[in-house]
């Protein structure tokens, strides 16, 4: 069975974050580490840590529109000094 295979079937059907063991060879209970680090880079291709890492505390409306000005500002230094 070739790796296209293996990660053909190591989908599961209505579960976008989930990953199925396949039982190989070597491991006739499946593979596990395999299917852990499908699992983990598919939570980290959705978005889904860095999102709960965001909401981890509330910030403040103001706040975050107070750094985004901030952070324009400084682009925006940065590029006058370029063109200079």
């Amino acid at each position: 069975m070739s790796r296209e295979d293996k990660s053909i079937k190591s989908i599961v059907p209505g579960h976008a974050l989930a990953a199925k063991v396949q039982k190989s060879k070597g491991f006739p209970n499946g593979d596990i580490t395999r299917a852990i680090g499908k699992w983990k880079r598919s939570l980290k291709d959705s978005g889904k840590i860095e999102s709960l890492k965001e909401n981890k505390e509330f910030i403040k409306p103001s706040v975050i529109k107070r750094q985004e000005i901030n952070k324009a500002k400084y682009i925006q230094y940065i590029q006058d000094l370029n063109r200079d």
